[in-house]
């Protein structure tokens, strides 16, 4: 079967596609199910497959249910958030809205998610351990790069998340960063699923690939250096954390107050026990 690499994303072995105007949906080929298989089983809510296919020998699959584009019960958090959608499938909690950070940076172990500052004091200390490197070796190695897991040598394994995070300081109406979650590899390239809060109307997470050879044009570093020039890349892995709880909506405290009612109505009204 021959692709069209001007309409498609296409995997070193052709195991997943991806379309480059829609990317909502994961094409797998149906003699290759091994490893999304694997991964839905290990993550039951966060894909489905669908019944029909438009690519004729693949499967095809998707986020398991749309973002809810407005809801004002989130006290300002949106489900279209990169961060939140990378922090849901790193702790498997599905729609996760919640007060602990639930990343890390790999290599210094510093928490993620905090605050815009926090993230970019990150940013800048890896930046600074590899310039140091840089000038002791004037300027011909990047073995310090790689051993960081930062910008063109990011290299996040299944289950781990790349992050551009921007090293100056964020003007009114830029975006701090952008994350994307690693799902399935195939050879030197990674699948992502993530969000962009930037899209006001994305329905669902989009699909996309990313190679980890660092030569190559297609790095996630390279992808996105465009929105983020000054944006370093670094490697996020799970804090080992199991959330105590979401975040209580308003919606959630209302129904838990109406049920306060209700039973309190109930004990009131109900009769007592008849004595023997």
């Amino acid at each position: 079967m021959s692709l069209d690499t001007s309409k498609y994303y296409i995997s070193p072995s052709e195991t997943y596609i991806i379309k480059k105007r829609n990317q909502k949906n994961l094409y797998v080929k149906d003699d290759r199910l091994d490893d999304i298989q694997e991964y839905m089983k290990s993550n039951p809510e966060m894909l489905i497959q669908l019944q029909e296919s438009e690519i004729e020998g693949y499967a095809a699959f998707r986020y398991s249910s749309t973002f809810r584009i407005q809801d004002p019960e989130l006290g300002g958090k949106i489900y279209n958030d990169c961060l939140r959608l990378g922090e849901e499938l790193t702790c498997g909690i599905k729609n996760y809205i919640g007060d602990e950070s639930i990343l890390k940076e790999k290599y210094t172990g510093n928490e993620f998610g905090k605050s815009i500052d926090a993230n970019r004091k990150i940013a800048l200390e890896l930046d600074d351990m590899s310039k140091r490197t840089r000038r002791s070796t004037r300027g011909k190695s990047t073995a310090q790069e790689k051993t960081l897991d930062i910008n063109d040598n990011a290299d996040p394994k299944p289950g781990e998340t790349y992050a551009i995070v921007k090293t100056k300081p964020v003007k009114i109406g830029q975006h701090p960063f952008h994350i994307a979650h690693v799902i399935l590899r195939d050879q030197d390239m990674n699948i992502t699923l993530e969000a962009n809060a930037a899209h006001l109307h994305l329905k669902y997470p989009h699909f996309f690939m990313y190679s980890v050879d660092p030569s190559s044009e297609t790095t996630f570093h390279k992808t996105w250096n465009f929105m983020y020039p000054d944006g370093l890349t670094m490697t996020l892995v799970s804090r080992g954390i199991i959330p105590k709880y979401q975040r209580s909506t308003r919606a959630s405290r209302r129904r838990s107050l109406t049920n306060k009612r209700s039973r309190r109505k109930s004990r009131k009204n109900k009769k007592p026990h008849a004595s023997a």
